[in-house]
């Protein structure tokens, strides 16, 4: 008993980290030098029945090389037995086993008497052996070949080890290009939004321009419409373009925040004075709340928070028919909780999840119904997250929705 715990205090001693070959060198190592072994091997055998060494002690020079040359299968061995059988196989009269005839002549080169065969195992399958050589007949005890078996764990713990190691790194590696193609892919496509929407621009401005000058030395009435309608026409066009390049410069990580003092309440009025007319003319409720505990000025990216809530406001316009729609702020410990609300056709419970990817609607037949490219949400959502802000909504279908953005907005000092 006092052997096997100088073997498991020697054992407990070897490095982890070492390599799986190196680790199962120096395990194999403690048990010869503990129970007097020659040497040892560990024999790995493949689906096909081949086998291979993978790590050994003091194994005469050439053995492997002349093991290799038999013919024999290696399943056809004791080795074979202890994989088939799952069991630990003990031969001290090695000449008196058939099994080893093929390799009666290697065996006799080197003075081996007893071999001692002890099944690897993984996910309850046998894989190989560890393999324990004397050049003495020697009786192996029940205790002794409890303990083998035990440490038999450890070397398939190692092996298999190295296995998956490898497995990780391919796969790493593979993730490694995956993700440097898809970065590169990403870099090819904003440049390309880039240029065609700045190509785009120029063109645009110059119908909406053109359009405004035929416009004001006009009076039939007819062509007024044709020119209010190319008008509008562009401008829609050119929100488009704008939103396209905001999202490529978001993505690229170009959109820089400029932070400034301002005030809430200012914004959200501005915001109520741009969609006055919408409102009325569809016959909507439109209200503003601002609580009394936001601040009269915070710090943040004005431009961009306006942003987040006329995206949010004009999707809300766009799928509310009747009833009302509704901008609330409040504020808390820094953050400035920004909810807009409508009674519009809702959003269905499994379509909650992508209302905030590019070019992406809950609905395709909405899509065609209400128009537009589904950028809106998109560019709320991402410029949100860059403020290091939140944005959810809650909504069912037919029942209206209910957006909310949390945005970290100081209270300005000195006001």
């Amino acid at each position: 008993m006092e052997l096997f715990r100088k073997i498991s205090r020697e054992i407990s001693k070897i490095d982890i980290r070492l390599e799986p070959k190196q680790y199962s060198h120096d395990l194999i190592k403690i048990i010869c030098d503990n129970l007097g072994y020659h040497f040892g091997s560990i024999l790995l055998v493949d689906e096909n029945g081949k086998g291979s060494i993978f790590s050994s002690h003091n194994l005469p020079e050439n053995y492997g090389q002349m093991v290799s040359k038999v013919s024999a299968p290696i399943l056809s061995s004791p080795s074979g037995t202890a994989i088939k059988e799952g069991k630990t196989v003990v031969i001290n009269d090695l000449m008196a086993d058939s099994r080893l005839e093929p390799w009666y002549d290697l065996l006799g080169q080197f003075n081996i008497k007893t071999i001692v065969w002890v099944p690897l195992f993984s996910k309850g399958k046998a894989f190989g052996t560890y393999n324990l050589y004397d050049h003495r007949q020697r009786e192996i005890s029940q205790q002794e070949i409890t303990l083998l078996n035990q440490l038999s764990v450890l070397f398939s713990m190692a092996i298999r080890s190295n296995e998956h190691i490898d497995e990780i790194q391919k796969k790493n590696e593979e993730l490694r290009i995956a993700k440097e193609q898809a970065e590169a892919a990403n870099r090819a496509k904003n440049e390309f939004l880039n240029n065609i929407s700045h190509e785009t621009r120029t063109p645009m401005n110059a119908i909406m321009g053109f359009t405004d000058i035929l416009l004001e030395g006009e009076d039939d009435p007819r062509k007024i419409e044709f020119l209010k309608l190319s008008r509008d026409s562009s401008r829609i066009l050119m929100k488009l373009i704008d939103e396209i390049l905001d999202l490529a410069k978001i993505e690229a990580g170009k959109l820089e925040l400029e932070y400034t003092n301002f005030s809430l309440e200012e914004l959200f009025e501005e915001i109520h004075r741009m969609f006055f007319e919408e409102a009325k003319k569809k016959k909507l409720e439109f209200n503003v709340t601002t609580a009394s505990s936001v601040p009269s000025v915070v710090v943040g990216d004005r431009s961009r928070i306006s942003e987040i809530i006329i995206n949010i406001v004009r999707n809300a316009f766009k799928f509310t028919r009747i009833g009302s729609i509704a901008i609330d702020c409040t504020y808390d410990k820094g953050i400035a909780f920004i909810k807009v609300s409508d009674t519009g056709v809702g959003i269905a419970k499994d379509k909650l999840d992508i209302i905030f990817t590019a070019f992406t609607q809950a609905d395709g037949s909405l899509t065609r119904q209400y128009g537009g490219a589904g950028l809106g949400l998109t560019i709320a959502s991402k410029l949100t997250k860059l403020m290091s802000g939140k944005i959810y909504v809650e909504s069912k279908d037919g029942a209206g929705s209910t957006f909310t953005v949390e945005l970290p907005l100081p209270e300005a000092q000195n006001y």
